[in-house]
């Protein structure tokens, strides 16, 4: 079957998938719209890499912090089996680049003080018809836009008393009318404490969250950010059953049953544990956000991978620019 570089529009769309029920699944595109820094040539740049580690990047040819991961990871592998004796070498070398990530994260960050007010508040009321949304980001713009909406009907949760994360009994319903909200792959916001429990930051009088999370990236006190940088769509799930908060999000993911939209998310092998969460409820309605300034060539290509991941699913493709997240007005100038 042929496939066509049309694209709907999201409003001709938008009332079946912000119906009670619906859920949205927000990538870095998103993120990307609004702070250009956030792409992986500004955290290579930003990021406290060892000139050995800027080696790799270099020879990989890439920016890309999934790539170099992926394929260190897939080198330890290999050599666990081939040559024990460079195995540590390539963890230590695994483990540097998974810092510098930390650090560049923390870096690129747009400061508080330069978001206005009118863009969280515009996400804000972009997420807020749906039932649940869930982030693959480590920013923190979701994050600020479900503030804006705490106290608001039908309300959010995140799933924490205070600061600290408890998993809702399954029976339990307090949670059916509000607005859920998953960091599928933690945040900036998050941590683990020594006792391994999950707790988020709040702002300090004097230490913003961000404060707080190059302190966390520091710490000999045995609090570890909760961010899943691995490389390969094996080891992040890997990362991902070992917390039970990202167990948790992952798998209301997977049991997620409704209208889908995608939008930011490039649905790509590293991330391939999402497809298949996706994927796990056939006929499905899924609404995948694509740029459409891309060559026709180039978005018939878009849509024929995304849908040869998805054959069971009922795929629908809207022009990213026409969905509230990809808005240019969300845009912040570098000054």
């Amino acid at each position: 079957m042929s496939v066509s570089s049309d694209l709907v529009s999201w409003p001709d769309i938008a009332e079946e998938f912000t119906a009670d029920g619906t859920a949205l699944l927000v990538g870095n595109g998103a993120s990307q719209n609004v702070w250009s820094r956030f792409g992986y040539a500004s955290l290579i740049e930003e990021a406290n890499l060892t000139r050995a580690d800027r080696t790799v990047f270099r020879e990989f040819d890439t920016n890309s912090f999934e790539a170099v991961l992926s394929r260190l990871a897939n080198a330890i592998r290999v050599c666990e089996i081939l040559a024990p004796c460079i195995v540590a070498h390539l963890e230590k070398r695994y483990e540097s680049v998974r810092q510098a990530l930390i650090s560049g994260v923390s870096a690129v960050h747009i400061p508080a003080t330069k978001l206005p007010d009118a863009v969280i508040e515009a996400i804000a009321l972009a997420i807020k018809p749906h039932g649940r949304v869930y982030s693959v980001n480590y920013d923190l713009l979701i994050y600020w836009a479900i503030q804006q909406l705490v106290g608001t009907q039908p309300g959010v949760t995140d799933f924490c008393r205070g600061t600290l994360f408890v998993e809702p009994d399954p029976l339990e319903r307090d949670y059916d009318d509000r607005l859920q909200t998953f960091f599928l792959h933690g945040g900036i916001h998050l941590y683990t404490d020594a006792d391994g429990n999950v707790r988020k930051l709040k702002n300090e009088p004097g230490r913003t969250i961000l404060d707080q999370f190059a302190q966390l990236g520091m710490s000999t006190t045995g609090l570890v950010p909760l961010l899943v940088g691995e490389g390969t769509s094996e080891r992040k799930m890997d990362e991902i059953r070992g917390s039970r908060y990202l167990a948790f999000a992952h798998r209301c993911l997977e049991q997620q049953v409704g209208c889908l939209t995608v939008f930011g998310h490039s649905l790509s092998t590293e991330d391939r544990h999402i497809v298949e969460a996706i994927a796990a409820v056939e006929d499905r309605r899924i609404a995948v956000s694509v740029w459409p300034r891309l060559a026709d060539a180039k978005v018939r290509a878009e849509k024929a991978r995304v849908l040869a991941q998805l054959p069971m699913s009922d795929v629908v493709f809207f022009a990213s620019n026409t969905h509230p997240l990809g808005s240019l007005a969300l845009t912040v100038a570098e000054l």
